[in-house]
């Protein structure tokens, strides 16, 4: 069994700040797509889609999901979570696995959350 999981791709390895500055230089049209890429390092095809996005929607979006599943909790969420969790193990009544699951699935349908 492997024991420490080693990463094959540098995939999602690029930093937002440069991402930022790359979108920031195409939009105002101080460099291309390839030039700003190149500069910046971060891939050409995630330049093109952020920039298409800021076009359309007018937010910058820098999360980087890898892989199909999407979150389904929010950042603010997983802290209320976790949060509860440690005020219950500091009380001495720590839940197991399958308890952690059903409060996360109970919490999911009182907030609405959809697969």
């Amino acid at each position: 069994m492997v024991r420490i999981y080693k990463k094959k791709t540098n995939r999602g390895e690029w930093c937002k700040e440069s991402m930022k500055k790359a979108i920031s230089d195409v939009l105002e049209k101080k460099l291309g797509y390839r030039k700003a890429s190149l500069l910046y390092g971060v891939p050409r095809s995630t330049l093109e889609r952020r920039v298409k996005e800021m076009k359309e929607k007018g937010e910058m979006k820098l999360v980087t999901p890898l892989g199909p599943i999407q979150p389904i909790f929010t950042l603010e969420e997983e802290e209320e979570l976790v949060r509860y969790l440690k005020s219950m193990e500091a009380r001495l009544l720590g839940l197991n696995s399958t308890e952690l699951r059903q409060l996360a699935y109970q919490m999911a349908v009182i907030n609405r959350k959809k697969k």
